[in-house]
Parts: C-alpha cells; structure tokens; sequence
C-alpha cells in the first residue's frame, strides 16, 4: 500500500481522516494541501495543517449557507468538524494544552451546524447516566423516501453504534450514520464514561461492564419509542454495531435480549490479553511475577514513551480513557476488560451472546491479529448457532485489511448491513432509483 508517512502510526491516522471522503468528512484536495505540512510525529504541525482547513471549510459552509446552498453547506459544515476532531487528535492526552478540550466542542459545534441541512432528521439528546451526569446522543431518522415499506411490518429497525477507545460519535456518523440512515435504518449514537466530552470535559473514566452502559441507552430507546410512536421506530428490531474497542463493547451489549443481532467490527477479546502481546515477555514476566517493582515498571515505560511518540500517545490515552495515574495502575484496570469476565457472576460474557453475530478481523492490524481475537472469540460463542455467526477476515487493505476497516468504510457498511437485513428480515428489491427497503 502507498504509505504517506513512514511511522505506522500516523499513516494509519491520515488514512482514517481520508477514509471519511465518501460520507463528505474530507475533500481530497484539502487533505493533500494538509499533509504537506504534517511533519511526523510532530504534533504542532499536526494541528496547524488541520486547524487552518476546518477553518477554511467552516468558510466555505458560511458562504454556501449565504448563497442557499444547502448541500454544500452540509459538506462543508462535515468537513470543517472532522477536521477540528482530527486537529487536536495527536496532542498527549495527558497534557493540559486548553486546545484538547477546544477543539473537541469545535468539532461538535460545527457538526451541528450540519444537521439542518442533512436528508434525515436528527435528534440531539441526552441519555441519563447516572446521577446528573447524561450521556450525548444524536439518533438520526431516514428521510421518507428511504424508509422500510411493504405489505409487513413498517416499522424502522434501529442500529445502535458504540464508540471506541478515540473515536467521537460525530466521527461515527462518516462510519455507520450517513450508510445507516440511507439505507432505511435509524441509527442511534453515542458517547458513554471514557469517552469524547464525557472523557474530555465530565473526566469520566471508562468502565468494563459496559452492558451496564448500553443497558441504560436502550431503555431510554424504549422510553422514546414508547413516547413517541410517530417516529415509527421498532423496538423489536434492535441491533448494535462497533468498531475496535467499539466492537468489543458491541459484544458485551449484546448479552441484552433487546439486541436482535450483532456486528462486531476487529474487536479482542481482552485488553490485557491485548497488553501483554504488545509488550516484551521478560517485562511483564518480571512485572506480573513481583521481581520487578512498580516504581521501577513505570519509569521503563515513561523512558520508552519518551524514545517512542506513538507509545507515549498510545501511553497517555489508555491511561486517560482508565482514570489511571500510572502505567501499572492502567494495567491493571485492563485485566477487567475481558469477554470471560461477567461483573454480575454469571458466567463468560461469550457464553450469555446468543443474537446473531458478524465478527470481523484486520489481516494488517496494529493491534490484535484475527487469529488472537476474532477467530478465538467466534469460537467462544457457544450459543450462537453456526447459521447465526459470521466471520469476515480481509487479508488486503484495499478489501479491509486495516484495523478498524480504515479506508473501505463503504464496503464495510456493504458487508455490515447485508448482514443485519439477513437477520433483522429486512429485504430488499432493486429499483431504478437504487435499492429500496422492504420490511
């Protein structure tokens, strides 16, 4: 594959802001003119070349708006807040630069502006967490013309898309929203503890029994369709789909009976498991085993960080998105993120999954290989029939062999929701003017 960059790290990063070219979240010509100059693993450069364009976009949707251009507006606006989320993207996560937090509420601020000139509707909502703490959401409805008909059930399926360790839920819309909606789903999004704004600005930290999240979303899901039966959501037909730690999240949600099928995209199994393949035997030999203290731990880690900028970028978000002040101490935390373990008791996360699941894997990951997660956590659904599970492992790039799916998010979508209209009943028949749902 051609390589922008030569570290791995901000290669695969350039190609995601790329990847959302086809969901209008980048304009080939505006990358280009950035990564001229990006200069590697310099963060200030970074943000310089991103800000300067969602600058430059934010212009471009102003003048569109001006001018009555309602979908070069919408572009625009897209760009200019994927642009902001990326330019802040590289700074350690660990510093206090303001620009973090800023450039966060810019990108949101910005994706809003967006919504009115969007083909579906879209609610903003905050789902209750706990206490006075909410969750942000965005549930996006297909425009009438693209929404499910026929002689059965009208009624709209619902996709709930997790986030991942780093991506926001307005990056989520270039991945799962924009195919959902036009393809007759309502897609609900979202940002739970650890991640986006409720990492950023709440500084809550992430959690390993993440059903206990999910289970909260659904029901304010529940209480909304209830509420609200013009919206024609069906409750009945609810799936959830994730990418990366999102897909491992998506796994963990899927032990409700609420959730009628599954798309868990390159997830693990476990991220300590995932730790100790991305670190050297002797040291977690040592560390694990005592003979290595953790004082004496943590500042290899820091010196290694210091030598590496994708190990101290790397260092610095597991350890924000943990609430964790110390490389062993997030380690640590990382031994509850796994599908064995079930906070209730009740037994293997993998054994209590039992709607119809698609796994896929990332021949070319920079995390876990398939053959350590994907094909042992297809195994590990003892419950799910063999005609109910799917396992879809690309070995080129060009086809998804990035983790994440990272520049074939179209095929992606493709591959996802012929899988979900498989099991959710949805079918569909070609027309002249593209393919229409019927439910």
């Amino acid at each position: 594959m051609f390589r922008l960059f030569k570290s791995n790290f901000y290669n695969f990063e350039a190609t995601r802001i790329l990847s959302s070219t086809s969901a209008e979240g980048c304009e080939i010509a505006e990358f280009l003119e950035a990564m001229g100059k990006v200069g590697q693993h310099d963060p200030e450069t970074w943000y310089t070349a991103w800000h300067e364009q969602s600058q430059r976009a934010e212009t471009i949707a102003r003048e569109a708006v001006y001018s009555g251009y309602v979908d070069a507006a919408r572009g625009a606006f897209l760009r200019a807040s994927n642009y902001a989320r990326a330019s802040s993207y590289m700074f350690p996560w660990s510093g206090p630069d303001e620009r973090f937090l800023r450039t966060a509420e810019r990108s949101i601020t910005l994706f809003r502006e967006a919504i009115p000139y969007m083909d579906s509707r879209v609610m903003v909502l905050e789902i209750p967490y706990q206490d006075d703490v909410t969750m942000p959401a965005y549930l996006y409805l297909p425009a009438a013309s693209r929404r499910m008909r026929g002689n059965g059930l009208k009624r709209t399926p619902i996709i709930v898309s997790c986030g991942g360790a780093d991506s926001t839920q307005e990056e989520l819309y270039f991945v799962t929203a924009s195919a959902g909606v036009s393809l007759g789903y309502a897609v609900l999004t979202f940002e739970g503890p650890g991640q986006g704004l409720m990492l950023k600005k709440g500084k809550t930290a992430m959690r390993p029994d993440f059903e206990a999240v999910s289970s909260r979303v659904l029901d304010y899901l529940q209480h909304l369709i209830a509420g609200n039966p013009e919206l024609g959501l069906d409750a009945g037909r609810i799936a959830v789909v994730g990418v990366s730690l999102g897909g491992y999240f998506a796994l963990r949600s899927s032990i409700d009976a609420r959730i009628k099928a599954c798309v868990a995209v390159d997830p693990f199994y476990g991220l300590w498991r995932l730790a100790l393949k991305r670190m050297p035997a002797w040291l977690a030999t040592m560390w694990t085993s005592g003979w290595l203290p953790d004082q004496a731990f943590n500042a290899l880690i820091y010196l290694q960080a210091v030598a590496h900028f994708p190990t101290q970028w790397e260092m610095g978000m597991s350890m924000a998105i943990m609430g964790a002040s110390t490389p062993g101490d997030m380690l640590r935390r990382c031994q509850s993120f796994d599908l064995d373990v079930a906070p209730d008791g009740q037994g293997k996360i993998t054994d209590r999954i039992r709607c119809p699941v698609l796994l896929t894997g990332a021949s070319s990951s920079v995390y876990a290989s398939p053959d350590e997660s994907t094909v042992v956590i297809y195994n590990a659904l003892s419950q799910v029939p063999e005609e109910r599970k799917e396992m879809w492992i690309p070995k080129e790039v060009g086809q998804g062999g990035l983790t994440a799916k990272v520049g074939a998010w179209k095929l992606l979508a493709q591959k996802s929701f012929q899988f979900l209209d498989k099991h959710l009943h949805v079918e569909r028949t070609s027309k002249d003017n593209g393919d229409v749902p019927q439910s």
